[in-house]
């Protein structure tokens, strides 16, 4: 029995490590993708480029830019 058990912890521990990295690799790529738009928004590169680039959304873009004190003008903000 006790090693029926190990096996059924066993089973578990891997499957619980599986769907951690899958959420950690989604994770990672969610930060990227920010980082991305704010280097792109620092150097003053058009929205509509950052989002072509970043698939973020112009709204999430703009809220970045306003987080981080970056001002936007002047700049393509078409969906």
């Amino acid at each position: 029995m006790c090693n029926l058990s190990n096996g059924v912890m066993e089973t578990g521990r891997r499957k619980g490590r599986a769907e951690g990295r899958a959420e950690g690799r989604v994770e990672g790529r969610k930060y990227e993708q920010r980082a991305t738009a704010v280097r792109l928004l620092k150097k003053r590169a058009d929205i509509s480029f950052i989002r072509e680039i970043t698939e973020l959304p112009t709204e999430q873009i703009l809220s970045l830019a306003r987080e981080n004190g970056i001002a936007v003008s002047g700049e393509s903000t078409e969906n």
